[in-house]
């Protein structure tokens, strides 16, 4: 097993406002092509380089990790100059709870976006309140009926989990102000947690999230060549 990251790219010095962390670590298994769902053309374009165009017409100063690990030397080749790399070359052996861990501590205290490396979206995806922590969810049946829901009880989300109606766009947001906790949380959870369990035990610690819901938005998940 390797036991340094090749791509990993140094802190930032300056600080951003914004840190946008795509989680595309995985192998995509369930893909024909079993390679990197990120790199999947979507209109001309990669999904990868999709993602960080509408990242650059939200904040267009944004600090990006890019956290790969399956084929990372066919992301990086692909990689845009001014986005940042980390390397999660324990991809096959953990969930991605180790790609938030590794591209946390690439990072300096900031207002963090978490977003999955097989999603297409758009730029209403992001909800313009940057004072709330957010989850992205989903009530018009764009996120397919077997992936992770939500439960929202008195106006923020108290749970995710299968087998709930309303779904988790897979985009989440945390503010500054719970940057070191996130840090906490994801340096003390198990390897094999993935990110809504790395969520879920942020409300536990006490992080109210807001549901952010945008019928208008684009947002799909890519699971399989027909989903382009």
């Amino acid at each position: 097993m390797r036991n340094q990251n090749r791509f990993t790219t140094q802190v930032k010095k300056v600080r951003n406002r914004n840190t946008f962390v795509i989680l595309a670590a995985g192998a995509g298994r369930r893909m024909a092509c079993y390679g990197p769902k990120c790199l999947l053309e979507y209109k001309n374009e990669t999904i990868l380089d999709n993602q960080i165009k509408v990242i650059r017409l939200f904040d267009l100063n944004a600090d990006i990790i890019v956290v790969t690990g399956f084929c990372a030397n066919k992301v990086v080749n692909k990689m845009d100059h001014r986005v940042r790399l980390v390397e999660n070359v324990r991809y096959e052996e953990t969930n991605s709870i180790e790609s938030i861990r590794l591209a946390i501590n690439a990072s300096i205290p900031s207002n963090l976006y978490l977003i999955h490396g097989d999603m297409i979206f758009s730029q209403a995806s992001f909800c313009p309140d940057k004072s709330s922590p957010w989850i992205f969810v989903d009530d018009a049946s764009r996120i397919g009926k077997g992936e992770v829901g939500v439960v929202v009880n008195k106006d923020n989300v108290s749970n995710l989990s299968y087998g709930l109606k309303e779904k988790w766009g897979q985009i989440s947001y945390i503010p500054f102000e719970f940057f070191d906790l996130a840090k906490t949380v994801a340096s003390q959870m198990n390897k094999n947690s993935s990110t809504f369990e790395f969520l879920n035990k942020m409300i536990k610690r006490g992080v109210k999230f807001k549901p952010y819901r945008n019928n208008k938005c684009v947002i799909k998940e890519i699971d399989s060549i027909r989903d382009l």
